[in-house]
């Protein structure tokens, strides 16, 4: 903050800014440190101060506005000027549990299929170990463990249940006992189409 003629002190004041929201407006963040003006010392040919902060909270897009005042010996304000910087992205480092296509293969009798479902992780970090329940016809069938999955793997997991009607949805669960802190939750219970069948 370079001085300006007639400029006896410069005044600065950091305000941070967050949209948690992709189509919601920023908003300012009360922080302990921030929105307060800090003034230079008498005679000052330029100001320098920084700010810095942590543990900003995920999925996120931050902005710093940053206000300026220059003052007279007198104390008459001389001039203002507002500043925001670029967007900056707090990406969520969560992992995030997908379910992709649902096949089908040989059961262990003629009523029965294995379903043969591909699940993802498409999050930022690896998954610890979960598991993996689905319904036929609306009958829940005994959960499947799913050792974990990396950032970016994905695993065939093989289901046991009876066999289901041609046109009818399958109900696919991933992680019913909530072991997974997901970036999305939302996308954890699916219907899937019942698959061919052998």
């Amino acid at each position: 903050m370079p001085a300006i003629a007639g400029t006896a002190r410069m005044w600065v004041r950091f305000d941070l800014l967050q949209r948690m929201d992709a189509d919601g407006e920023f908003a300012r963040v009360q922080l302990p440190s921030w929105g307060r003006w800090q003034r230079s010392e008498p005679g000052r040919t330029a100001f320098i101060y920084t700010k810095k902060v942590r543990g900003l909270r995920a999925p996120g897009a931050y902005r710093a506005r940053v206000s300026f005042r220059w003052y007279a010996a007198d104390g008459r304000l001389v001039r203002t000027a507002r500043r925001t910087t670029r967007t900056c992205r707090q990406p969520d480092l969560r992992p995030d549990l997908e379910a992709g296509p649902l096949g089908a293969g040989a059961g262990l009798g003629p009523d029965s299929v294995t379903y043969l479902l591909d699940v993802g992780n498409t999050g930022a970090a690896p998954a610890v170990p979960f598991q993996v329940s689905l319904a036929v016809a609306g009958a829940p069938q005994p959960p499947v463990s799913v050792a974990g999955l990396g950032a970016g793997e994905r695993q065939v997991v093989s289901i046991a249940g009876p066999r289901c009607v041609p046109g009818s949805t399958v109900r696919v669960v991933l992680d019913p006992g909530a072991s997974v802190d997901e970036s999305d939750e939302d996308d954890d219970v699916v219907d899937r189409p019942c698959p061919a069948l052998p």
